[in-house]
């Protein structure tokens, strides 16, 4: 993921249920550990018919050299795609989890005890910092967060991991692949919306 450069062309094949895959033209927006985020060359996106899950191939130049990266591609928007290396090529980010500095409405629930509202401070897949006006009572919770894209409230369990002055951070306990997929396309989502206001 290191030869890539902000705003480089590249090649998407995504797997469809044809026999050929979908190729898409795309400019790489960031990388983020083994993970690149694209944008179509066309504004308007495109329509990936019959998408199935199967090795998508990310094609580049560097140094007048072809590189051909496997992984799994996965469309957020009509004009951004995510792909995540799978040859051991990538660079692994410290934190297991991207982390987004966000306010999201957070409803925090103890067993027993009334709930608190609040804002998270940050947020990623594996867990968040909350932003409280007082402290939860008890090392396990029970989180609702409302993203804002529309879907339903996430319910996620979690436990207290630090304290922090503005409120705990947890880490989220059995989350499921469907909510892990919601909340990983959320982050990329708002960092590719970062990168587009700079520009």
């Amino acid at each position: 993921m290191r030869r890539l450069r902000e705003r480089q062309s590249v090649s998407l094949a995504v797997p469809t249920k044809d026999i050929e895959p979908t190729d898409v033209g795309c400019v790489m927006l960031l990388a983020e550990g083994d993970t690149a985020l694209l944008q179509t060359v066309d504004p308007g996106g495109v329509e990936i018919v019959d998408p199935v899950d199967g090795v998508a191939v990310m094609g580049f130049q560097h140094d007048n050299r072809l590189v051909m990266l496997r992984g799994t591609a996965r469309q957020l928007t009509p004009s951004l795609f995510s792909f995540q290396v799978m040859d051991g090529v990538g660079v692994r980010q410290l934190r297991s989890r991207t982390r987004l500095p966000v306010r999201v409405p957070v409803v925090v629930s103890a067993h027993g005890a009334t709930e608190i509202h609040g804002w998270t401070t940050d947020l990623s897949c594996s867990g968040a910092a909350l932003e409280l006006r007082v402290p939860p009572l008890g090392p396990r919770l029970t989180l609702t967060l409302q993203l804002p894209d529309g879907g339903e409230p996430l319910v996620l369990d979690a436990d207290v991991v630090r304290q922090t002055p503005a409120g705990p951070a947890v880490h989220f306990s059995e989350i499921s692949r469907d909510l892990t997929l919601r909340i990983e396309s959320f982050i990329l989502t708002e960092k590719a919306r970062a990168v587009w206001l700079a520009a």
